[in-house]
């Protein structure tokens, strides 16, 4: 009897442990990083404006997501462009250039 309930108490932490790993592993996955989203098209939502920070559109893993953008060279880009998300700033935040724009010119 005493063997079984110790049986019992493993499988249960064990459980528990995969549990908490496999939450923690989604929870990470759940919020898409600004890094996934460079070389994606996009499109402005809310304008940016010169020298300053708007919000953009991109389609990730089959998700519209929202990051905040700014210009790559500090123009203005109006609202509905479509951009092309050049780099990442951080993990909610994007630098973008118009589809246009070629960065070897």
């Amino acid at each position: 009897m005493v063997g079984y309930v110790i049986l019992l108490v493993i499988f249960a932490a064990c459980v528990g442990f995969a549990r908490k790993l496999f939450l923690s592993r989604r929870k990470q996955n759940a919020v898409p990083k600004a890094m996934n989203a460079i070389g994606k098209g996009a499109r402005v939502y809310k304008k940016i404006s010169r020298n300053g920070i708007g919000i953009v559109s991109v389609a990730l893993d089959g998700k519209l997501v929202e990051f905040e953008a700014r210009s790559h060279d500090g123009t203005a880009i109006a609202s509905f462009t479509p951009v092309q998300v050049v780099t990442a700033i951080d993990d909610r935040t994007v630098t973008v250039a118009p589809v246009n724009f070629s960065p070897n010119t």
